[in-house]
This record gives structure tokens, C-alpha cells and sequence, in this order.
């Protein structure tokens, strides 16, 4: 492809795309509400941070717009915010690039992706970052870029008119066609099937020019034969046609003249005679003049009140015996074009057609029957699928009802309307009324005023100033709501912060119940109780989710030095099963309270019976004593003594005074050496020492220790937990799990490497257990298949919290536990790439199944009381409780086969 390929563009895109598609006004509102929240609050905290994401979703704001408007409200100086060196440097690189270009140059598609790749690879910045700063810097350079749409189509364009009439393609034209295809968003696949369906339409026009004089010569020849045999019948029988004229009154002459003509004649007759206006238009012989005049029977038909029966029969008597399949097909088009559902206008009768067409539509339809010419099966057909398309579903030709469809349509225009409110929020607001009367004969009452309601609030959220359109509207969508949805109208009368179009001048007073009304004629409105009334509701709807998860918080603590043991090797599989069985409620009672279900009584009584069961058993549990054998003892074991000293020493780690870390330090190799495993309080504690900031005198000391204590798994895990939100420098993390696994990290790119370090320590702990745990060679099928149900319900459990979509629990345990950590992380760039990070390094499903769990408790932010992540009690109890599977079972998943 030559250079000028580079620098194509479509006529206007210069204009109509500088720097990018048009904005989103939803972006702009979120921002104009958003600098008031931020006031409010005194800066972007977490509770700014809060109401922010609240306010997206009232606005409907997709993920991308409110990350791209967090962005710009931390940092207003500059649509990208703060910038880090490899960031800068990537500018740098797109401004030496755009300077070679001209002004007005409108970038293809595959060169952003090149330059997207190149700032993954190169810079080790993420796809969304670096499309953000291509953005930015084409906006500041002039340089202008087409949507994946209009890039699509443009480069269509070309590859079509670089074919043109051809019926083969040269080797050199076929680079440059798929080389315009690849730098304009095409697949290889996708110009394939272009270019071939290009050529066989050429193909078929030269077949067609090349029968066309045969076809008129054999025509010729035809007509000289039956003009000449005309000629000779009409001299044979001269004296029986041309005898003596009869009068007019002649029987004779009135039979002949009665003798019926052809159907399609009748049908026409009938036609002209419903339309007399058009009559010499439907008589013609020409097609293009029969098309025009069934446009215009349509039009007439659509713009009157109802249109006669009479006027009907005619038309569908004409359609279904008409022989000009292009006449037929105008018919059906014209059907079709009246019955689309956008409502941009109520002039001549726009919003009423759809409905007008849909019965005339119906009616020819359901006439189909009564006529047996050959194509009048294919003519049913193809009205049918017209009509059907209105239609969810699919529908017989016998069964087709003028209401249903009336019905279908009503919604599509409501829908459409409110979709179109946040481009056009001032004309939307001129139809409601309209719209309202003429949808009313084919919804209910109770879906018109949904209808009605999400459209006008959708119209106050793009533009306040619209109310004075819609008082009647509004006054009867707030009369009607019901507690849900008249909290949703405080909010929004609290929310207006623009003030001055007069809205929560007209809305307050009808905010206010008839108790709280004045005898004077103005309505006092104050804001305090509506605010009240707010947070009344919101502490109802949280109380019984608080309730549930003050329980579990307080079972937690009750049982938390049982629990200490789960994650030894001495716990019995029942205890070890209970606990993974808490820790799965604690996910779910989250889960239940993020689906918006936490003010329904209902949603919580299969937790608080599981609740009640386990708090129940828990109680009545044996522990197991620690073998004697053993030259190093559990956490379990510890005596009184040696664990007030070793709490002591954890708890010097905490310390102010630099010599009392040393001294704990130094401490450390000794209880190693004793201990093969500690309490996770303890194991949390040392991790979050690592991995704070340490001077480097005292971090040369302290990483001394760190081959010794990667013997307990416990500090392995919470290194792993805590890491991602360290706020270690990097030199001291990148030392410790050099020092930790006895080898370097690979490199240090991108914004995730944190996340994919802790996938690596969370392997590394994995490895380790596997490798020092022993399975019980007595467990029998019955535990195995007793947990593999408890797994397979639990993840089931979750997931249909948190996708009410998802299939029903005949999933395997694997797919249940994938499908729910990508409900969890549907938006989340960083948690998608570690899902595919688990996939690639796991080699079966007990790998993948932990690290799946340990991702969504991450995903999830769960936090027992102590702070420590439910993930790590998961991945402990989870993982135990699976080498407690029948021994062939385990060896069978791991990829291993048992010659003993």
C-alpha cells in the first residue's frame, strides 16, 4: 500500500472526528454533580468516593465513563491526570510520531493498535491507560480519529471501489485490498468475504449482459412468428369477427363485454375503485409508476382514523395476486418503514403509523387463506416476517394478533424514548404526554406508569430545565410511587444542585405529605425531613443485612482459637469442613447485601439457618492432641509460656524502638526451629512488617530471616494477601521474594505486577502444602463426594447471588468457582488477567479451584473482624478439606497414577 493510504480520509471526518468520537453528556452531568459531592465532603474521600458511584449509577453511567470522569476530577488541571515516567515517555514517543503527520490527518485503526501494543510491551502501560493518552495526545496535536464504525464502513468503501467491475483480482491488488482491511479494522476473514461476495455480483451482471441480446433476439424472432400468425387467423375468420355491427343495446355484444377477465385484472379493478385518486396510476404498465401509487394507497391508509373494510379486501387482494414481485415488495417495505418505533416527532401522525400499519399489516395477513395463487404462500411469508420482527417472539402466520403486535410496539416506543432522552432530553419531554395518550389502549396501567416514570425521570437526570414540559407527568409519577421509588424522587430533588430552573421550586411541595402542608397557599418544603426520611429508609433497608453480619463477625470471634487449628495438619476433616463452611457464609452474606437484597427478610433465612446449625456443632467439636513424634509442634500446641513469649516477640515487631524489632528479629530463626507452624494473627503481623517501610540498615538484618520463616506456609499466604497494597519500596519487595523463593521477578511492568507477585506466592504456598501434607489413606468416597457437593452447592450459592442468570447447579465444582469469580470481576481488567494467569500456570482443578477462591475473596474485599481476608481462611480450610478426598481421587486430579 503506497504512503497516501496513511493519510485517507472520508469527506468531513476532520470535522466531524477530530480527536476522537462525540462525548457523552452523561459525562458532562456526572461531572457538574460530582464537584458539589467533592465540595461537600471536603476532597475525594472514600465518602465522596461513595456518593460518586451512587451518582453514576442513577445517571446510568457506564464503567468506562466513570473512570474516565474519576480521572478528571483528581486531577482538574488535566484530563489525565498525574503522569508516571513510563506514561510521559509514551507521550513523548506519540508526539514525535504525530508531528510527522499533517494537520487534519485522520489516524487508522491499526495504527492505534500498533500504538496501544507498543505501550503494553514497550512502556508496560494497560490498554485502557494507553487508548486514554492516544486520546489526549491526538486531541493536542490535531490529529483526528474515526470510530470503529466509520472506520469500518470507510474502509469497506475503498476495497469496493478498489475492485470495482472486476470479476478476478491480481496478487498485487489483493495485498492492497486486505492491507486497507487491516488498517482499517477489517479481519482477514471478514475482506475474504467481501471481496468474494463483491466479485460474484459482478460475476452475475457480466452473465446477465452477455444473455441479454440472445434474450432480445429470441424475443424478435418470437414476435415476427406470432404477429405473422395473428395476421393469417385474423384473415381466415375476417366475416365471424368483423360481421355487421349489433346495436348497442345488442344481448350479444353485453355478454362479451361481460366475460371475466383474469384475476390480477379484478384485483386491480378493485384497487382502482377503493382509490379512484389513484386510479391511473395503479392502471399503469409501468412498474415505477404501480410502485408510486402503492406508496401513496399506503401513506393514505396510515393518515386516515381506520380505513374501511372495503379498502382492505381491495389491498390484499391486490398484494397477494399482484404478478410484480417489485410491486409486492414496495408494499411490504412500506409496511415495514411505517412501523418503526422511533419517536422523534409527533407531526402528521408519526407516533400513531406504527399502530395504523401494524393493523393493516395484520388484517392482509390474516386474509392470506382466501387466496390460491401460486405466490401468495411466499407473499404470506414475507409480511409475516415484518410483523413477527415487532414481536419478541416467534409467531405463526394463524396466530398473529393486530393487539399483541399493538402492544410490542408501545413498549419499543417507550424504550426508545427514553433511550433517546439523554442526546435529546427537551424533545423527548414534549412527546411524554402524546406518547402517554396513544400507548394507553395496549399497556397496562401499571406498565404505562413505569414507562412513564423511567422516562421522566431519565429526562430530569439529562436536564432539570425539561420539567415545565412534563407537570403532569411528574405530579402523577411522584403521587403514585411507591417507598422505593419516592425515595428515588427525594434523591433526585436533593441531588439539583444547579438550582434556578424552578424544578425543586414545583417538586418539593408534592414531596410533602397532606400532614405537613401549610393552611397558606404557598408549600413550605423542609429539607431536613425529606433527608431524615432518606436516611430513615436506608438504615431499615441495611438493618437486617447489619444483623446477619454482626452475627457471623460475633461467631467468628467466639470460635476464633478453634479456628486457629484449621490450618494444621492436626484438625479433623469435620472442623475442617466447618470452617471453609463459615467462611462461605461470611462471602455470601456479602454477596446477598451487594445484590441489593439486603432489606428482604427473605434473602437472609437460608443463611441464618446454616448459621444456627454450624454455631451448633462447632461447639460440640474434639480436638485432635498433636503427635508426640513430631520434633517440631502446631500452633496448637503452644504452652502458656512459650506462647506469651512468642506473642511478645510478634508483638515487638511493631514497636517504635528499632532494637526491640532487632531483638524479635533475631528471635525468629529459634521459633521456627520449634514451631512448624504459627497463628495466623502472628503470621499477618510479621507479613505486614515486610512489607512496610524498613531503613536499610534494619531491612539487611531482617531479610536474613526470610528463607527461615518461608517454612511456615501461614506467613507465605499473608505475604501474598497483603502485597497487592504494600507500601514497601519496590527494591524491598523485589529483595524479599528474591530472597523468598531463591530466584529474581522477572521485571517489574506494568500496573499489575504486584497482583501477579502474590499469584506467584500464592503457588508457592500451594506447592508447599501439597508437598508436606499427607492424605489420609482411610478417607472414604463418602467424604470425598460429601465435600465435592458442599463445594459445588457453595460456589452455586454465590454465583446465583451474584448472576441470577446463571444455569442451574448441574456445573461442575470448576465451573461453578470460574464463573463466579468472573461475576464478581466482570469490569476488572487486572482480575481478568489474573484468571487467565490461574488457567495457564494451574495443572488441575485443586489448584485452580483454590486460587480461584483466594482471587474472588480479593475481588470480593471480605474481612473478618481482625482484619484478616476470609480468603486465607478459605484457601487454608479449602485446601485441607480437599486432600481429605479419597486418595485415588486426589491422584487422579493431580495428574498422577497410583502403581501402589
Amino acid at each position: 500500500m503506497s504512503q497516501s493510504d496513511d493519510n485517507l480520509q472520508p469527506p468531513n471526518s476532520s470535522e466531524q472526528n477530530q480527536g476522537g468520537g462525540p462525548r457523552d453528556s452523561r459525562l458532562q452531568t456526572f461531572l457538574r454533580q460530582a464537584s458539589a459531592i467533592i465540595a461537600a465532603e471536603k476532597g475525594l474521600n472514600n465518602a465522596a468516593k461513595a456518593k460518586l458511584d451512587d451518582l453514576a449509577g442513577r445517571l446510568h453511567l457506564p464503567d468506562e465513563l466513570f473512570e474516565a470522569g474519576l480521572l478528571q476530577l483528581q486531577d482538574s488541571n488535566s484530563p489525565i491526570g498525574d503522569l508516571t515516567d513510563y506514561e510521559q515517555a509514551f507521550l513523548d514517543f506519540l508526539v514525535r510520531e504525530f508531528s510527522q503527520k499533517p494537520k487534519g490527518t485522520v489516524l487508522s485503526i491499526s495504527i492505534e493498535e500498533k500504538a496501544i501494543k507498543h505501550a503494553e510491551d514497550r512502556f508496560g502501560i494497560s490498554a485502557h491507560r494507553a487508548e486514554q493518552l492516544f486520546d489526549y495526545q491526538a486531541q493536542e496535536s490535531g490529529i483526528g480519529r474515526l470510530s470503529r464504525t466509520d472506520a469500518k464502513d470507510f474502509g469497506q468503501q475503498m476495497i469496493l471501489d478498489l475492485i470495482g467491475d472486476q470479476t478476478t483480482i491480481d496478487e498485487k491488488v489483493s495485498k492492497r485490498i486486505f492491507k486497507i482491511g487491516k488498517r482499517w479494522g477489517w479481519a482477514r476473514e471478514d475482506v475474504e468475504n467481501l471481496v468474494k461476495d463483491r466479485i460474484a455480483d459482478n460475476e452475475k451482471v457480466v452473465r446477465q449482459q452477455r444473455r441479454r441480446p440472445l434474450i432480445l433476439g429470441l424475443a424478435s424472432l418470437a414476435c415476427i412468428a406470432l404477429i405473422g400468425l395473428a395476421s393469417y387467423w385474423l384473415f381466415e375468420n375476417r366475416e365471424s369477427i368483423f360481421g355487421k355491427p349489433k346495436p348497442k343495446n345488442d344481448p350479444v355484444s353485453v355478454a362479451r363485454t361481460s366475460e371475466p377477465v383474469p384475476d390480477e385484472g379484478v384485483s386491480r379493478t378493485k384497487l382502482e375503485l377503493a382509490f379512484p385518486e389513484f386510479a391511473d396510476s395503479l392502471s399503469s404498465e409501468d412498474s415505477t409508476t404501480r410502485i408510486a401509487a402503492i406508496e401513496d394507497v399506503v401513506d393514505r391508509m396510515l393518515t386516515e382514523e381506520t380505513a374501511n373494510d372495503e379498502q382492505i379486501q381491495a389491498v390484499a387482494s391486490w398484494y397477494y395476486q399482484e404478478t410484480d414481485s417489485k410491486v409486492a415488495g414496495r408494499f411490504v417495505q412500506s409496511l415495514g418503514a411505517a412501523m418503526a418505533v422511533e419517536p422523534k416527532s409527533n407531526r402528521n401522525g408519526a407516533l400513531e403509523s406504527p399502530y395504523r400499519a401494524a393493523s393493516l399489516a395484520c388484517a392482509v395477513l390474516q386474509s392470506a387463506s382466501e387466496y390460491e395463487a401460486e405466490n401468495s404462500k411466499q407473499r404470506a411469508d414475507s409480511l409475516h416476517r415484518v410483523v413477527s420482527s415487532r414481536l419478541d417472539g416467534a409467531v405463526e402466520v394463524a396466530d398473529v394478533d393486530a393487539e399483541q403486535v399493538a402492544t410490542s410496539i408501545a413498549a419499543s416506543q417507550w424504550n426508545q424514548l427514553i433511550q433517546n432522552s439523554w442526546q435529546s432530553p427537551g424533545r423527548s419531554s414534549i412527546l411524554i404526554e402524546a406518547l402517554t395518550t396513544i400507548t394507553k389502549p395496549y399497556l397496562t396501567e401499571g406498565e404505562l406508569q413505569q414507562f412513564a416514570r423511567r422516562s421522566v425521570r431519565t429526562i430530569l437526570l439529562a436536564d432539570r430545565s425539561q420539567w415545565q414540559n412534563m407537570k403532569s407527568a411528574i405530579a402523577t409519577a411522584i403521587e403514585s410511587a411507591d417507598e422505593v421509588q419516592r425515595i428515588e424522587w427525594i434523591e433526585l430533588w436533593l441531588d439539583d444542585f444547579g438550582g434556578g430552573t424552578g424544578f425543586r421550586e414545583f417538586a418539593g411541595p408534592l414531596l410533602i405529605d397532606g400532614s405537613d402542608r401549610t393552611t397558606d397557599s404557598v408549600v413550605r418544603v423542609d429539607e431536613s425531613v425529606l433527608r431524615a426520611e432518606v436516611a430513615d429508609w436506608r438504615n431499615r433497608r441495611l438493618r437486617p443485612a447489619l444483623l446477619r453480619h454482626q452475627k457471623i463477625d460475633e461467631t467468628i470471634d467466639r470460635l476464633r482459637p478453634r479456628f486457629a487449628t484449621v490450618a494444621e495438619s492436626n484438625a479433623t476433616p469435620d472442623l475442617i469442613f466447618q470452617a471453609a463452611s463459615l467462611a462461605n457464609l461470611c462471602l455470601e452474606a456479602k454477596s446477598i447485601t451487594e445484590s441489593g437484597r439486603a432489606g428482604d427478610e427473605s434473602a437472609w433465612s437460608d443463611v441464618d439457618l446454616r448459621l444456627e446449625r454450624l454455631d451448633s456443632r462447632l461447639r460440640d467439636f474434639v480436638f485432635l492432641d498433636a503427635k508426640e513424634s513430631r520434633p517440631r509442634v502446631s500452633s496448637a500446641g503452644f504452652d502458656t509460656t512459650m506462647r506469651d513469649r512468642t506473642i511478645a516477640a510478634f508483638g515487638d515487631l511493631s514497636e517504635g524502638n528499632q532494637a526491640k524489632r532487632l531483638a524479635a528479629i533475631e528471635r525468629l530463626p529459634g521459633l521456627v526451629a520449634k514451631f512448624e507452624s504459627i497463628p495466623q494473627p502472628m503470621a499477618s503481623s510479621l507479613a505486614k512488617y515486610l512489607l512496610s517501610p524498613i531503613e536499610p540498615d534494619e531491612w539487611l538484618q531482617a531479610q536474613r530471616v526470610v528463607p527461615e520463616i518461608a517454612n511456615w506456609h501461614e506467613v507465605v499466604l499473608a505475604l501474598a494477601d497483603q502485597l497487592p497494597e504494600s507500601s514497601a519500596s519496590i527494591d524491598q519487595v523485589l529483595t524479599m521474594y528474591s530472597v523468598l523463593t531463591d530466584g529474581p521477578w522477572e521485571e517489574v511492568v506494568g500496573e499489575t505486577w504486584k497482583e501477579d507477585m502474590s499469584l506467584s506466592l500464592l503457588k508457592l504456598a500451594r506447592d508447599s502444602l501439597l508437598a508436606d501434607e499427607a492424605v489420609d489413606p482411610d478417607s472414604s468416597d463418602s467424604d470425598w463426594i460429601r465435600l465435592e457437593k458442599f463445594l459445588q452447592t457453595a460456589y452455586y450459592r454465590r454465583l446465583s447471588l451474584l448472576d441470577p442468570e446463571a444455569p442451574g447447579t448441574n456445573r461442575s465444582v470448576i465451573g461453578n468457582a470460574r464463573q463466579c469469580v468472573r461475576a464478581v470481576a466482570a469490569n476488572s481488567e487486572s482480575v481478568d488477567r489474573a484468571i487467565r494467569l490461574i488457567e495457564e500456570s494451574t495443572d488441575n482443578e485443586i489448584e485452580e479451584i483454590v486460587l480461584l477462591n483466594q482471587l474472588l475473596a480479593r475481588s470480593s474485599n471480605a474481612k473478618t473482624p481482625g482484619g484478616q481476608s476470609v480468603g486465607l481462611q478459605l484457601f487454608a480450610s479449602e485446601l485441607r478439606l480437599l486432600q481429605h478426598w479419597n486418595q485415588d481421587r486426589l491422584l487422579q486430579l493431580n495428574g498422577v497414577i497410583d502403581e501402589n
